[in-house]
């Protein structure tokens, strides 16, 4: 902007809903994947137009709660946290104490973000003025302050040690306007500065959501593994997301139980104990805000158990799911790979949500190996009840195509145009798709596993004899000629159904869970 005496004017002169509207519109796309606050971009930059301008920012809460600062402190290999860029850390120190003043009571609309990495022997900090963090220093002080008033944190799992707590229930006091949390725990290399377990701090269980709490995303293994009491607590949330998470069939109910208001679930969980016959005659359990079910199983209690055969329909027979729209499942268990009747759990989940439009299913229920997807083989009885009975209302389906087991996109082609295909697509009591009055009207299919793929010409000629390429362009080479090969067939398919759109794309290009900013930007 020119700063000429005109332009001052002009900008002078704005109304207030129009310059809230240009503040709104300079927010980020994507809060979560920018550093703020940046004050050399907007909205922060607007602010130094004029003095009016910055009081409308500085009056507009919803401009703020789009903003967040991310705090990097490490831990010393004596586990004391310690910030390792001591003069950084002082510079936005002064930038978030201008603007708290600023904001006065609106403080705690910002974002907080703490992230914890293991320090061994100081290499994080080289060439940099650290500072140990204790109770008396200023730097202390100001992180507590703004914990204070922190509406979005985003901590490691051993942090509530900086703060003399060994719980998230610290949460409750230490940020009583905290609405989302983000619990993870970072890569082992860089949490662990030593290597003798013992000497780690025990796991912190965050159960007792503290009132204000919403939204909640936890990534640990076996955080849940010892964990007995209700989930009582959990019915504010309406967004929760439980990543590589150790469950128990009775923990699984429970939870449900509980978490009776959510809205938005992910859960990529891991199965044991034996409880699962507790899962048969409990009674049923309705949540009636649930718009978006992601299950993701990776591993499932004894494979040697028939009980574990089909965990995913033992998981959903006793819910309903009244609004569900999108429902993604994926079952990877070893279970997954023996026995290929997996379209029966896909069934029983959409007796189970009878509104879905979306429908996502992973790479076993496909059963590439065995040209058998989705169990077809052992589930085409006249007696079988169209899945366009199940789901009137789906409009899209999407399916993850896993081709690490193909050696050329030859053997890709066949394997897509093998019956069984055929029968899933155009079968009169599965997808209908030459029927006019079939609801759906599209197809995704997510080529996975393509890192594993060994290309016609590729493998040939650009592979070493150690294993290795000769250049990263010829690794790059494998996606495409998968996808090629994908799209080939799909044209084939939309040849019989025009109605429908077909379209591929490789893991990465597409995301299938919409929602809580794209699943917290990844």
């Amino acid at each position: 902007m020119a700063h000429s005496a005109y332009s001052q004017s002009t900008a002078s002169t704005l109304p207030y809903d129009v310059l809230s509207q240009i503040f709104l519109q300079c927010l980020p796309s994507a809060p979560l994947d920018e550093v703020q606050l940046n004050t050399e971009i907007a909205p922060m930059l607007l602010c130094h137009v004029s003095s009016s301008w910055r009081d409308v920012a500085l009056s507009m809460s919803t401009l703020w709660s789009h903003l967040y600062y991310r705090l990097p402190v490490m831990w010393n290999v004596d586990w004391e946290p310690v910030i390792w860029d001591v003069k950084r850390f002082r510079r936005d120190m002064e930038c978030l104490t201008w603007w708290r003043q600023n904001v006065r009571n609106r403080a705690h609309f910002i974002r907080f973000g703490n992230y914890l990495r293991g320090d061994r022997g100081g290499v994080f900090g080289l060439g940099y003025e650290k500072l140990n963090l204790t109770s008396d220093t200023a730097e202390f002080k100001f992180i507590v302050q703004y914990l204070s008033t922190a509406r979005y944190l985003d901590v490691g799992l051993f942090s509530w040690f900086l703060f003399g707590r060994n719980d998230v229930e610290a949460c409750g006091d230490l940020c009583p306007h905290l609405q989302t949390l983000v619990a993870r725990f970072p890569e082992e290399e860089e949490v662990y500065p030593d290597e003798d377990e013992d000497e780690n701090p025990p796991i912190i269980i965050p159960f007792q959501i503290p009132p204000t709490l919403r939204q909640l995303h936890v990534h640990f293994d076996d955080i849940l593994e010892n964990y007995d009491a209700s989930f009582g607590s959990w019915s504010v949330l309406t967004h929760l997301s439980l990543h590589d998470v150790l469950l128990s069939p009775a923990m699984w109910l429970s939870l449900f139980r509980g978490a009776i208001n959510l809205q938005w679930a992910f859960f990529n969980i891991s199965l044991q104990g034996p409880e699962i016959s507790d899962l048969a005659d409990t009674p049923h359990i309705v949540l009636p805000f649930l718009s978006t079910l992601s299950l993701k199983i990776t591993k499932c209690g004894d494979p040697a158990s028939i009980q574990w055969r089909r965990p995913i329909k033992l998981l959903l027979k006793n819910l309903r799911f009244p609004v569900l729209d999108n429902l993604f499942l994926h079952n990877e268990s070893s279970r997954a790979w023996r026995h290929p009747t997996a379209m029966k759990e896909v069934m029983v989940a959409l007796r189970r949500a009878p509104r879905v439009t979306a429908l996502s299913l992973g790479r076993h229920f496909l059963r590439n190996t065995y040209k058998r997807p989705f169990g077809l083989s052992k589930a085409t009885g006249k007696d079988q009840t169209p899945l366009s009975a199940l789901a009137p209302h789906l409009e899209h389906v999407r399916l993850d195509f896993g081709c690490g087991d193909f050696e050329g996109a030859s053997a890709i082609r066949e394997a897509m145009q093998c019956a069984y295909w055929h029968h899933f697509f155009f079968g009169e009591r599965w997808l209908d798709l030459t029927n006019p009055t079939c609801s759906v009207r599209r197809v995704t299919i997510i080529v996975s596993k393509w890192d594993e793929f060994k290309s016609d010409s590729v493998a040939s000629s650009s592979e070493s004899d150690s294993g290795e390429f000769d250049s990263v362009d010829d690794l790059f080479q494998y996606p495409w000629d998968i996808k090629d090969a994908v799209t080939e067939v799909m044209d084939k398919f939309a040849e019989k159904a025009p109605h429908v759109v077909f379209e591929a794309f490789l893991d990465g290009e597409y995301d299938y869970l919409e929602g809580w900013d794209t699943h917290l930007a990844k």
